[in-house]
């Protein structure tokens, strides 16, 4: 166990806070497997352990193909949220996540309670319960912790749900470290069988999306910073997929924008090489700033976010890219 201390804190709080309560469990906007797969079993230790009256479970905005696709494997389904009387959100980057929801959640009596691998400094304890470490690789992992703390035996299911929140927020395992490592193999010895999880989860990518892929890269520029390359591009639809296409190509930092109207999507993707030498968050330095020059919601975690705001595309990428300047301390020189 990484945290045996933050995990403790979870368990009392759970334990004095969810009895007899209507408990709402939230991801963040769109959903990805470690919200969904950590939501999943926490859902069932709420029932089950901690004694809520009910729990219900929501995705904000519109669940992504791959977060459907998840759930149906799952067996979850979506239901309102507006009348719990105690918000836990899982894997929630930042407020502005929670998208239509967060009025809601804000309204409440009680302090929502935040579940993550990420720290939240800006949240300066005021808003939110934080019971999040960056030690964690995902938040399925902080929810099997607090699984075996609390003594449950887990179910086949939830096995499933913990296997898929890890192995996709380590990038398919390719950067789990050893304590991830020895947690996914003792979730195979309960059963956990990789190829019959994923098997109709790695989704086939649909013409649209391949052709706004090759789109932003074929429209895209980049830059070198500091050491570091920095591409950016505009597409209409599917920016975040085309962001990843980028950083695929072999982009450190992509930056792909989308303009609709008056109003612009930017998603912003880092390598966790860049992450981890420059100590630069795409959801915290750079989606923050923007909003505060541009107005709008977004946020995200510490290699992938998601920003919309009223301003051009071409504007809104000029100034993305000055904020990477200003972190990294030196000018953006163009690569031909």
């Amino acid at each position: 166990m990484r945290k045996p201390e933050l995990v403790a804190a979870l368990h009392e709080c759970l334990l004095e806070e969810s009895r007899g309560k209507n408990v709402a469990v939230i991801t963040h906007w769109g959903g990805d497997a470690d919200s969904i797969g950590a939501a999943y079993v926490l859902r069932n230790l709420l029932k089950e352990e901690y004694n809520a009256s009910r729990v219900s479970f929501t995705i904000p905005d519109t669940a992504t193909a791959h977060s459907k696709a998840i759930l149906s494997r799952l067996g979850m389904e979506l239901e309102p949220v507006e009348d719990s009387n105690l918000f836990i959100l899982v894997d929630v980057g930042s407020l502005e996540q929670l998208g239509e929801l967060l009025q809601v959640v804000m309204d409440s009596e009680k302090k929502p309670i935040l579940i993550d691998h990420h720290l939240h400094c800006d949240y300066g304890g005021s808003m939110v319960r934080q019971f999040c470490s960056d030690e964690y690789q995902a938040t399925a992992e902080i929810i099997l912790d607090l699984a075996l703390y609390a003594g449950r035996k887990l179910t086949h299911g939830d096995a499933e749900a913990l296997f898929l929140g890890m192995y996709y927020d380590t990038a398919r395992l390719s950067i789990a470290d050893e304590e991830t490592m020895m947690k996914v193999c003792q979730l195979a010895k309960m059963g956990v069988k990789p190829a019959d999880v994923l098997i109709g989860l790695e989704m086939v990518m649909d013409e649209s999306e391949r052709i706004a892929r090759l789109k932003a890269a074929r429209r895209m520029s980049f830059y070198r910073i500091a050491g570091w390359l920095v591409a950016t591009s505009t597409v209409s639809a599917f920016q975040t997929s085309a962001a990843r296409a980028l950083i695929s190509l072999g982009a450190h930092v992509a930056l792909v924008a989308g303009q609709e109207n008056d109003e612009t999507t930017l998603s912003l993707r880092a390598q966790p090489e860049f992450v981890r030498r420059t100590a630069i968050s795409m959801g915290d330095a750079l989606t923050s700033r923007i909003r505060e020059k541009y107005g709008g919601t977004g946020g995200g975690h510490a290699s992938v976010a998601r920003v919309k705001c009223r301003a051009g595309a071409e504007e809104v990428l000029e100034y993305a890219l000055k904020l990477l300047e200003t972190k990294l301390g030196a000018k953006a020189q163009q690569v031909s």
